[in-house]
Protein backbone atom coordinates (compact mmCIF):
# COMPACT_ATOMS: atom_id res chain seq x y z
CA UNK A 1 0.00 0.00 0.00
CA UNK A 2 2.90 2.76 0.73
CA UNK A 3 4.67 1.32 -2.41
CA UNK A 4 1.36 2.19 -4.29
CA UNK A 5 0.78 5.77 -2.43
CA UNK A 6 4.07 6.72 -2.64
CA UNK A 7 3.53 5.88 -7.01
CA UNK A 8 0.91 7.91 -6.33
CA UNK A 9 2.54 10.85 -5.14
CA UNK A 10 5.82 10.91 -7.70
CA UNK A 11 3.10 10.84 -10.41
CA UNK A 12 1.05 13.60 -9.17
CA UNK A 13 4.35 15.90 -8.61
CA UNK A 14 5.35 14.44 -12.01
CA UNK A 15 2.20 16.47 -13.41
CA UNK A 16 2.39 19.72 -11.29
CA UNK A 17 5.72 20.24 -13.13
CA UNK A 18 5.09 19.24 -16.91
CA UNK A 19 1.31 20.43 -17.20
CA UNK A 20 2.26 24.19 -17.27
CA UNK A 21 4.90 23.44 -20.23
CA UNK A 22 2.50 20.61 -21.62
CA UNK A 23 -0.77 24.08 -21.57
CA UNK A 24 2.57 26.55 -23.54
CA UNK A 25 2.82 24.20 -25.79
CA UNK A 26 -0.43 23.74 -26.99
CA UNK A 27 -0.93 27.70 -27.22
CA UNK A 28 2.34 28.05 -28.90
CA UNK A 29 1.08 24.93 -31.42
CA UNK A 30 -2.72 26.90 -31.69
CA UNK A 31 -1.24 30.09 -32.21
CA UNK A 32 1.64 28.92 -34.87
CA UNK A 33 -1.51 26.83 -36.00
CA UNK A 34 -3.44 29.71 -37.24
CA UNK A 35 -0.49 31.98 -38.47
CA UNK A 36 0.43 28.84 -40.97
CA UNK A 37 -3.22 28.77 -41.85
CA UNK A 38 -3.86 32.69 -42.35
CA UNK A 39 -0.69 32.63 -44.02
CA UNK A 40 -1.07 29.96 -46.50
CA UNK A 41 -5.10 30.79 -47.28
CA UNK A 42 -3.34 34.81 -48.37
CA UNK A 43 -0.86 32.98 -50.78
CA UNK A 44 -3.09 30.41 -52.20
CA UNK A 45 -5.48 33.79 -52.72
CA UNK A 46 -2.53 35.35 -54.93
CA UNK A 47 -1.73 32.61 -56.66
CA UNK A 48 -5.16 32.40 -57.64
CA UNK A 49 -5.22 36.01 -58.67
CA UNK A 50 -1.96 35.71 -61.11
CA UNK A 51 -3.52 32.50 -62.54
CA UNK A 52 -7.07 33.22 -63.41
CA UNK A 53 -6.34 36.98 -64.35
CA UNK A 54 -9.05 38.52 -61.51
CA UNK A 55 -9.32 39.79 -58.40
CA UNK A 56 -8.94 37.37 -55.08
CA UNK A 57 -8.78 38.73 -51.90
CA UNK A 58 -9.36 37.43 -47.90
CA UNK A 59 -11.57 39.50 -45.65
CA UNK A 60 -10.30 39.35 -42.09
CA UNK A 61 -12.95 40.52 -39.36
CA UNK A 62 -11.72 43.12 -37.59
CA UNK A 63 -12.65 42.34 -33.94
CA UNK A 64 -13.47 38.31 -34.21
CA UNK A 65 -11.18 35.82 -35.62
CA UNK A 66 -13.03 34.68 -38.55
CA UNK A 67 -11.84 35.29 -42.21
CA UNK A 68 -13.05 34.59 -45.72
CA UNK A 69 -11.66 34.32 -49.05
CA UNK A 70 -13.08 35.05 -52.32
CA UNK A 71 -11.73 33.85 -55.82
CA UNK A 72 -13.38 37.11 -57.49
CA UNK A 73 -16.64 36.90 -56.07
CA UNK A 74 -16.82 33.46 -55.11
CA UNK A 75 -16.68 32.61 -51.19
CA UNK A 76 -14.70 29.75 -51.28
CA UNK A 77 -13.99 29.55 -47.61
CA UNK A 78 -14.57 30.76 -44.40
CA UNK A 79 -11.71 30.09 -41.74
CA UNK A 80 -11.74 30.45 -38.12
CA UNK A 81 -9.10 31.05 -35.83
CA UNK A 82 -7.90 28.17 -32.96
CA UNK A 83 -9.85 28.71 -29.69
CA UNK A 84 -8.14 31.06 -27.51
CA UNK A 85 -6.53 32.82 -30.80
CA UNK A 86 -7.36 36.48 -31.37
CA UNK A 87 -6.32 39.50 -32.40
CA UNK A 88 -3.73 41.68 -29.77
CA UNK A 89 -6.42 43.97 -28.14
CA UNK A 90 -9.03 41.95 -29.52
CA UNK A 91 -9.17 43.99 -32.73
CA UNK A 92 -7.58 43.75 -36.07
CA UNK A 93 -4.91 46.43 -36.06
CA UNK A 94 -4.87 47.81 -39.77
CA UNK A 95 -6.36 50.47 -41.67
CA UNK A 96 -8.79 47.61 -43.46
CA UNK A 97 -9.33 43.95 -42.75
CA UNK A 98 -9.43 43.54 -46.80
CA UNK A 99 -6.21 42.25 -48.57
CA UNK A 100 -7.09 42.48 -52.13
CA UNK A 101 -4.84 40.58 -55.07
CA UNK A 102 -5.30 41.99 -58.61
CA UNK A 103 -4.66 39.93 -61.45
CA UNK A 104 -0.69 40.26 -61.13
CA UNK A 105 -0.70 39.45 -57.91
CA UNK A 106 0.16 42.87 -56.08
CA UNK A 107 -1.58 44.03 -53.13
CA UNK A 108 -2.84 47.66 -51.78
CA UNK A 109 -2.59 46.27 -48.36
CA UNK A 110 0.15 47.18 -46.02
CA UNK A 111 0.56 45.89 -42.31
CA UNK A 112 1.08 43.96 -39.68
CA UNK A 113 -1.93 41.01 -38.15
CA UNK A 114 -0.43 40.25 -34.68
CA UNK A 115 -1.98 37.31 -33.14
CA UNK A 116 -2.46 36.24 -29.53
CA UNK A 117 -2.40 33.66 -27.43
CA UNK A 118 -2.04 34.46 -23.83
CA UNK A 119 1.31 35.89 -23.36
CA UNK A 120 2.00 34.83 -26.79
CA UNK A 121 2.10 36.70 -30.18
CA UNK A 122 2.71 36.14 -33.56
CA UNK A 123 3.33 39.08 -36.76
CA UNK A 124 2.26 38.48 -40.02
CA UNK A 125 3.55 40.83 -42.14
CA UNK A 126 1.62 42.11 -45.28
CA UNK A 127 3.83 44.27 -47.58
CA UNK A 128 2.65 47.06 -50.39
CA UNK A 129 2.75 46.41 -53.61
CA UNK A 130 4.22 42.62 -54.12
CA UNK A 131 1.65 41.48 -51.67
CA UNK A 132 3.98 39.32 -49.80
CA UNK A 133 3.02 37.91 -46.58
CA UNK A 134 5.92 37.24 -43.61
CA UNK A 135 5.22 35.21 -40.79
CA UNK A 136 7.48 37.04 -38.51
CA UNK A 137 9.66 33.80 -36.28
CA UNK A 138 8.65 34.65 -32.84
CA UNK A 139 11.59 33.88 -31.39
Amino acid sequence: MLELTLTLAVTALGFAIAWPRLIAGAMDARLLHTSEDLVWQMRVAQAVAQAQSETSEVDLNKYVGVYHVFWGTDLVRVGQFDPGVHYRDGYLQMQTGRVSYNAGGDSQTAGVIRLQVGAREQDIHLYLGSGLQWLEDPA
